[in-house]
């Protein structure tokens, strides 16, 4: 494992390699970022940008993903490919989060802190 110091010394380098890097997921909360970045594998940026609207509407809170089944996950996920899986992973880590984070990862407001971010 890579010592804090290590890191930072590779961040600083990537920032600047890549100057003006911006995530180009969208999101509006944190937890939001989290589940965009699981959807995003096996499939495009853009594809997870016309499915997580809809989804954040029909889950607004970590709650409600949480208290979701996969099947109703999965339907609202479908195109992003390997929605099985991924339905049952979205709903379990919000149940994990909901139980273990801090309450800014539970707020249904977004978060002071939301906008483009690198992405890792």
């Amino acid at each position: 494992m890579k010592s804090k110091a290590a890191v930072r010394r590779i961040v600083e380098e990537l920032k600047v390699l890549y100057p003006n890097a911006r995530c180009s997921l969208e999101y509006k909360k944190d937890y939001e970022l989290l589940f965009a970045v699981r959807l995003s594998a096996q499939c495009t940026d853009a594809r997870v940008n016309m499915v997580t609207p809809s989804l954040y509407q029909k889950f607004p809170t970590l709650e409600a993903f949480a208290n979701a089944t996969y099947e109703e996950v999965g339907d609202a996920i479908r195109s992003c490919g390997f929605y099985n899986t991924k339905s049952k992973d979205l709903v379990e880590c919000a149940k994990n989060t909901a139980a273990r984070s801090p309450a800014r990862w539970r707020s249904s407001q977004p978060s002071p802190a939301s906008g483009a971010r690198r992405r890792t």
